[in-house]
């Protein structure tokens, strides 16, 4: 599994939690090592597999930096939460302007906006 998922939820967990909204579906475990362990054994791990890792993932806090970064990527583009978000955004968002000074003038008051 990859690092991103032992310091938490999965992305599809994650998911599947916002889209319940009464209660979470999936709780992170209890007796997870803390992130720096993680990172410990991940960089661990791939010297044992002799897998070469780039001089900057040799450190735990960068291996986590990149770990988040891969975690929000993943989250970006997963196609259930974007449907998820569009969906809420559709329902509850209200979007609210203000004319211009200029457009104060130009605007035909009787012209109904759509």
């Amino acid at each position: 599994a990859p690092l991103s998922d032992k310091l938490g939820l999965s992305v599809a967990e994650l998911v599947e939690n916002a889209a319940t909204h009464t209660a979470m579906v999936n709780v992170p475990l209890d007796d997870l090592e803390t992130p720096e362990q993680c990172a410990a054994d991940f960089i661990e791990t791939a010297d044992e597999a002799e897998t070469p890792l780039l001089p900057d993932l040799r450190m735990p806090e960068k291996v986590l930096k990149a770990a988040r970064e891969i975690f929000a990527q993943q989250l970006a583009v997963d196609p259930d939460l974007r449907r998820l978000a569009r969906s809420h955004l559709e329902m509850n968002a209200v979007i609210k302007g203000q004319a211009t000074f200029k457009g104060k003038s130009e605007i035909d008051p009787e012209k109904v906006l759509k």
